[in-house]
Protein backbone atom coordinates (compact mmCIF):
# COMPACT_ATOMS: atom_id res chain seq x y z
CA UNK A 1 0.00 0.00 0.00
CA UNK A 2 2.92 2.59 0.57
CA UNK A 3 3.78 2.24 -3.22
CA UNK A 4 0.46 3.21 -4.46
CA UNK A 5 -0.04 6.23 -2.11
CA UNK A 6 3.25 7.11 -3.26
CA UNK A 7 2.30 6.92 -6.33
CA UNK A 8 -0.53 9.24 -5.98
CA UNK A 9 2.11 11.53 -4.46
CA UNK A 10 4.57 11.47 -7.26
CA UNK A 11 1.61 11.73 -10.12
CA UNK A 12 0.64 15.16 -8.70
CA UNK A 13 3.27 16.47 -9.12
CA UNK A 14 3.72 19.12 -11.18
CA UNK A 15 -0.23 19.21 -11.58
CA UNK A 16 -2.86 21.47 -10.35
CA UNK A 17 -4.72 20.63 -7.44
CA UNK A 18 -7.97 19.70 -9.04
CA UNK A 19 -6.14 17.20 -10.94
CA UNK A 20 -4.57 15.56 -7.97
CA UNK A 21 -7.65 15.50 -6.21
CA UNK A 22 -8.86 13.18 -9.29
CA UNK A 23 -6.25 11.39 -9.45
CA UNK A 24 -6.82 10.97 -5.47
CA UNK A 25 -10.05 9.91 -6.19
CA UNK A 26 -9.08 7.65 -8.97
CA UNK A 27 -6.84 5.60 -6.46
CA UNK A 28 -9.45 5.09 -4.42
CA UNK A 29 -11.41 3.80 -6.75
CA UNK A 30 -9.31 1.38 -7.93
CA UNK A 31 -8.47 0.08 -4.30
CA UNK A 32 -12.36 0.04 -3.71
CA UNK A 33 -12.77 -2.25 -7.09
CA UNK A 34 -10.12 -4.25 -6.68
CA UNK A 35 -10.65 -5.63 -3.38
CA UNK A 36 -13.83 -6.85 -4.40
CA UNK A 37 -12.56 -8.64 -7.26
CA UNK A 38 -12.83 -12.20 -7.05
CA UNK A 39 -10.07 -14.26 -8.78
CA UNK A 40 -6.96 -15.14 -7.40
CA UNK A 41 -4.93 -12.24 -7.66
CA UNK A 42 -6.44 -9.07 -6.76
CA UNK A 43 -4.95 -6.86 -9.75
CA UNK A 44 -2.73 -3.94 -8.19
CA UNK A 45 -1.14 -1.06 -10.28
CA UNK A 46 2.41 -2.51 -10.12
CA UNK A 47 1.06 -5.69 -11.90
CA UNK A 48 -1.94 -5.01 -13.78
CA UNK A 49 -2.28 -5.73 -17.60
CA UNK A 50 -4.88 -4.57 -20.44
CA UNK A 51 -7.70 -6.44 -19.89
CA UNK A 52 -7.95 -5.57 -15.90
CA UNK A 53 -7.69 -2.09 -17.05
CA UNK A 54 -10.34 -2.03 -19.74
CA UNK A 55 -12.58 -3.88 -16.85
CA UNK A 56 -11.65 -1.18 -14.45
CA UNK A 57 -12.95 1.40 -17.10
CA UNK A 58 -15.73 -0.44 -17.93
CA UNK A 59 -16.65 -0.01 -13.85
CA UNK A 60 -16.02 3.67 -13.83
CA UNK A 61 -18.24 3.98 -16.82
CA UNK A 62 -21.01 2.36 -15.38
CA UNK A 63 -20.81 3.65 -11.51
CA UNK A 64 -20.51 7.46 -13.02
CA UNK A 65 -22.69 9.23 -15.13
CA UNK A 66 -22.97 12.26 -17.06
CA UNK A 67 -24.52 15.85 -17.12
CA UNK A 68 -27.01 15.90 -19.52
CA UNK A 69 -27.62 18.47 -22.27
CA UNK A 70 -30.60 20.97 -21.87
CA UNK A 71 -31.53 22.68 -25.07
CA UNK A 72 -31.18 26.22 -25.33
CA UNK A 73 -34.35 27.90 -23.97
CA UNK A 74 -35.38 25.25 -21.73
CA UNK A 75 -35.58 25.95 -18.26
CA UNK A 76 -33.13 23.22 -16.54
CA UNK A 77 -35.51 22.35 -13.42
CA UNK A 78 -38.00 21.09 -16.39
CA UNK A 79 -35.66 19.72 -18.25
CA UNK A 80 -35.93 15.69 -18.38
CA UNK A 81 -33.86 13.90 -15.84
CA UNK A 82 -32.06 10.35 -16.11
CA UNK A 83 -28.93 8.85 -16.12
CA UNK A 84 -26.02 10.15 -19.20
CA UNK A 85 -23.37 8.24 -20.25
CA UNK A 86 -20.42 9.53 -19.77
CA UNK A 87 -18.50 11.65 -22.98
CA UNK A 88 -15.93 10.02 -24.24
CA UNK A 89 -13.27 12.93 -24.02
CA UNK A 90 -14.74 12.01 -19.44
CA UNK A 91 -13.13 8.63 -20.18
CA UNK A 92 -9.88 9.80 -22.08
CA UNK A 93 -9.64 11.68 -19.14
CA UNK A 94 -10.04 9.18 -16.76
CA UNK A 95 -7.37 6.88 -18.92
CA UNK A 96 -4.90 9.46 -18.69
CA UNK A 97 -4.81 10.29 -15.11
CA UNK A 98 -5.30 6.47 -14.52
CA UNK A 99 -2.10 6.44 -16.89
CA UNK A 100 -0.34 8.89 -14.98
CA UNK A 101 -0.97 6.56 -11.69
CA UNK A 102 0.66 3.90 -13.43
CA UNK A 103 3.44 5.46 -14.60
CA UNK A 104 4.75 6.94 -10.93
CA UNK A 105 4.77 3.66 -10.16
CA UNK A 106 7.66 2.51 -12.78
CA UNK A 107 5.58 1.35 -15.83
CA UNK A 108 6.75 3.10 -18.41
CA UNK A 109 6.53 2.77 -22.68
CA UNK A 110 4.06 0.43 -23.51
CA UNK A 111 2.75 -2.44 -22.54
CA UNK A 112 3.21 -5.56 -24.67
CA UNK A 113 3.73 -9.23 -24.44
CA UNK A 114 7.62 -8.28 -24.54
CA UNK A 115 7.23 -5.74 -21.92
CA UNK A 116 4.71 -6.63 -19.45
CA UNK A 117 5.86 -3.75 -16.94
CA UNK A 118 4.76 -1.55 -18.88
CA UNK A 119 2.25 1.27 -18.68
CA UNK A 120 -1.50 -1.36 -19.70
CA UNK A 121 -3.06 1.85 -20.31
CA UNK A 122 -0.20 2.43 -23.57
CA UNK A 123 -1.03 -1.11 -24.66
CA UNK A 124 0.50 -2.73 -27.96
CA UNK A 125 -2.09 -6.10 -27.18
Amino acid sequence: MPALVSAASISARGVGSSVQQRRHQLLSEWNAWAANQSHGARPTLQSCGPHEVLIFLEHYRSQHHGRAPTPAGVDPESAPLGPTPLAPSTMRQVAGNLSALLAATGRSGEWGLSNTAGNPVRSTA
